[in-house]
């Protein structure tokens, strides 16, 4: 594991150190629990979430302080993702903390053996794991599904730059069909209703009951949100997904 002392230009030295994800939650809990407005049992399901995951916790550290935390999380056998990325310390300059996740990243990767680390940043975290050398590798728009009655219905709709964009070709698909794959809900609500999403292996089976949003990524090579990665020149469009992010806990 990653035990290191990197150079900052304000702090002087500040040591990286990495965990079992475990500790995000054993040494953090209050800190995600605010930084992400969950509630508790939003809380529980992110944990089982991760602890499902397994991974890697890193840390931060001038001294006993706490700077900066972030995660890599497996994702299947070959993957990692980037995520929980908080900067807790406003000393912390933006320049040390893109170096530490450069380290970071590196470090893990190779000790895991991993193809590739992967994101979906937000806009305010783009322009730090771009410095810290992840690249734009595919952009994607989120697809909407209604669940009713065991059918579902795609939305005329888009998501994706922070808005809702209408989507006209879509319109001529506004007929209710069965739903063709299981899935299962996640801990978001969209208009007061829950967010489901597709399951990967066979751990869940569908009910008539359910009722709400099917999000869906949908890759796009012009307009959409980033999907960056680290270390891979490759990374399978199908794996680009709601269900493969930290998001669909």
């Amino acid at each position: 594991m990653i035990n290191e002392l990197i150079e900052c230009k304000v702090l002087g030295k500040v040591r990286v150190k990495s965990s079992d994800i475990s500790y995000l939650f054993k040494n953090h809990k209050e800190k995600i629990k605010k930084a992400f407005k969950l509630t508790d049992a939003n809380l529980k399901k992110q944990l089982k979430f991760k602890t499902m995951r397994g991974g890697v916790l890193i840390e931060i550290l001038k001294d006993q302080r706490v700077l900066a935390i972030f995660t890599l999380s497996n994702v299947e056998e070959d993957y990692l993702e980037l995520g929980d990325l908080l900067k807790l310390d406003i000393q912390l300059p933006r320049d040390t903390l893109a170096n530490a996740l450069r380290l970071s990243c590196s470090q893990i990767k190779t000790k895991f053996k991993k193809k590739c680390i992967f994101a979906y940043p937000n806009s305010n975290a783009l322009k730090l794991e771009l410095k810290a050398g992840f690249q734009v590798y595919k952009r994607y728009v989120r697809t909407i599904n209604l669940i009713i009655f065991g059918k579902q219905v795609l939305l005329p709709i888009k998501i994706y730059n922070g808005a809702i964009n209408f989507e006209p070709k879509y319109l001529r698909y506004i007929i209710p069909k069965r739903i063709n794959v299981t899935i299962k809900p996640t801990r978001l609500r969209l208009f007061r209703l829950k967010v489901y999403k597709r399951c990967i292996k066979n751990e869940c089976t569908n009910d008539w009951k359910n009722f709400g949003f099917l999000y869906q990524f949908l890759v796009s090579n012009t307009v959409g949100d980033p999907f960056i990665t680290f270390g891979g020149k490759i990374f399978p469009k199908e794996k680009i997904c709601f269900e493969n992010s930290d998001n669909s806990a």
